[in-house]
Order: C-alpha cells, then sequence, then structure tokens
C-alpha cells in the first residue's frame, strides 16, 4: 500500500486535489469489487445443489393417472354445473310460460267483458237510432202538416 501511496505522490506531484480523486476513484473500484463478490456469493448461496433441482422437478410434473383424475374430476364438475343451468332454465322457461297463459286468460276474459259491453252498447245505439227515425218521421209529418196550413189560409 505504501508503493502505491508513494507512486501516486509522485505522479501527483503537489497536487492535494488531484491525489484526493485518485484515491477516492481507487476506493470506488475497491468497494465495487467488494459488491460483485458479495453478490456473487448470495447467488451461489440462493442455487440449490444439483441433487436438490432434481427431487424437486419430480415434484412438479404430474403423473398420468393423475392428470386423467384431475380431467374426470372437471368433466364431471362441468356436467353438474350444466345440469344446474338447464334446470334453471327449464324453471325460468316454466314460470314465463305460466305468467303467459296467466296474461292470455286475463286478456279473454277483459274481450268477453268488452265483448258484453259492446252488445249492450250496440242495443243503446240502435234503440236510440230507431227513436230517432220516428222522431224524424213526427217532425216530417208536422213540417208537412204547417206547410198545407200555411199555404190554404
Amino acid at each position: 500500500m505504501t508503493n502505491t501511496l508513494s507512486s501516486v505522490a509522485a505522479t501527483v506531484g503537489d497536487s492535494i486535489p488531484l491525489a484526493i480523486a485518485s484515491w477516492l476513484a481507487c476506493l470506488v473500484v475497491i468497494i465495487m469489487t467488494a459488491l460483485l463478490f458479495i453478490k456473487l456469493i448470495k447467488e451461489l448461496r440462493g442455487k440449490p445443489a444439483a441433487s436438490e433441482v432434481a427431487a424437486e422437478a419430480a415434484d412438479r410434473y404430474v403423473t398420468k393417472t393423475a392428470c386423467e383424475r384431475q380431467h374426470d374430476q372437471m368433466t364431471t364438475g362441468f356436467r353438474d354445473l350444466f345440469a344446474k343451468m338447464g334446470g334453471i332454465e327449464r324453471g325460468a322457461a316454466a314460470a314465463l310460460s305460466t305468467e303467459v297463459r296467466d296474461l292470455r286468460r286475463e286478456r279473454k276474459e277483459d274481450a268477453t267483458v268488452l265483448q258484453a259491453q259492446l252488445t249492450a252498447f250496440s242495443g243503446i245505439v240502435g234503440g236510440l237510432k230507431q227513436a230517432s227515425a220516428l222522431h224524424t218521421d213526427k217532425l216530417n209529418r208536422m213540417d208537412e202538416k204547417l206547410d198545407y196550413l200555411l199555404q190554404h189560409r
């Protein structure tokens, strides 16, 4: 270290700021190297040994029977889900059908009531037309009599 110190002092000469800057540069290089070694040691400690990797890989892979079992469970689950959905659709269709049937029945009842009212009004209107025709006929006869009296007077 003294060798380095004397060589830096010889190169720098009497310039103190330049000597401080070169010492700081050396210090930065040393710190960076130490940090790289620390990082390398941490990475090596974190990696498992080759035997551990092989055991871990064996745990990750699934056997064919396990895969088929999972497939059967999923298939059964989907069948159950679709059966439930079908039940819901049938229930909704039945409820809708009942509602439509009730609405049609109400419409028929309303149409029957309206038809009865229309028939009653038709009878009343027919009677009014007949009465109006009779009154018109009477008025025409009275008018003729008045005309006759006015002319012969």
